[in-house]
């Protein structure tokens, strides 16, 4: 599965991976319906936890940032790739 992602950084893939192997490990079934929606579940937890982290990111950011600034950036700035909120615009690209 790391292999999919070809590329550095893989930091957060072999994190998520490593996640829901433990969760996998440390389930007392062998019922695959009940192991799958435990990791679907983990997995929604885990994207949850990155759009709220990547939210926090934008509001921080946004307090140094001065009004009508121009910047430049070129990685996690959202969809498709980072869940759909990426650290790179934070709360103002998807926000009210």
């Amino acid at each position: 599965m790391l292999a999919a992602r070809p590329v550095p950084p893989r930091v957060n893939l072999r994190w998520a991976l490593d996640r829901l192997m433990h969760l996998v490990y440390s389930l007392e079934t062998e019922d695959v319906s009940a192991v799958r929606r435990a990791l679907v579940d983990e997995a929604q937890r885990i994207a949850d936890e990155d759009v709220e982290i990547n939210k926090r990111m934008g509001q921080h950011g946004a307090e140094l940032v001065p009004a009508n600034a121009r910047i430049l950036h070129h990685c996690n700035t959202g969809c498709p790739g980072h869940g759909g909120l990426g650290h790179g615009l934070g709360r103002h690209s998807h926000s009210p």
